[in-house]
């Protein structure tokens, strides 16, 4: 005797369609996490940038400030 379970062929093509749904949107949801991350890199890779510009500027004017208050004799 044969147990096998029988699935109208509408119920079948509603799974296979849903699956598929479901697969884009995981897809769709893989893109946008990528895009997200690309965007956060270049935003930390900016604020990398001003930080060091920033450094940079502290730097001179610790360097200025250092000229002004102990003049070289």
């Amino acid at each position: 005797m044969d147990d096998g379970i029988f699935v109208k062929i509408d119920e079948y093509r509603n799974v296979l369609d849903t699956i598929r749904a479901v697969k884009s949107k995981i897809q769709d949801a893989k893109d946008n996490i990528q895009k997200i991350k690309n965007l956060k890199d270049k935003e930390d890779a900016e604020l990398a940038t001003w930080s060091a510009k920033l450094s940079a500027i502290e730097d001179k004017i610790g360097q200025m400030d250092n000229s002004l208050v102990k003049p070289s004799m």
